[in-house]
């Protein structure tokens, strides 16, 4: 689960996205590989009701969570230069 927040005409609303992730795979001899994606199931207002995304407002969130996953794992790789900041 990822939660972030969207901006609704005049005010800021906090949504938790639920999706599914696939890591990049290696292209192998019996195996053609795959690139890294997210796949959103659904998208809630925190505590609250399920809403639809339009189109391009879902591909800025799952390049978000792209971006997240990748900072986790650079944090969980080198996390202590991060904490010498």
């Amino acid at each position: 689960m990822y939660t972030t927040h969207i901006e609704n005409v005049d005010e800021e609303i906090e949504i938790e996205i639920h999706y599914d992730y696939q890591p990049y795979e290696r292209m192998k001899r019996h195996y053609p590989g795959c690139s890294e994606s997210v796949e959103i199931n659904e998208v809630r207002i925190v505590n609250g009701p399920e809403i639809c995304l339009m189109k391009h407002e879902e591909s800025l969130i799952e390049e978000l969570i792209l971006e997240h996953i990748a900072e986790e794992s650079d944090y969980n790789k080198y996390g202590y230069l991060f904490d010498q900041e």
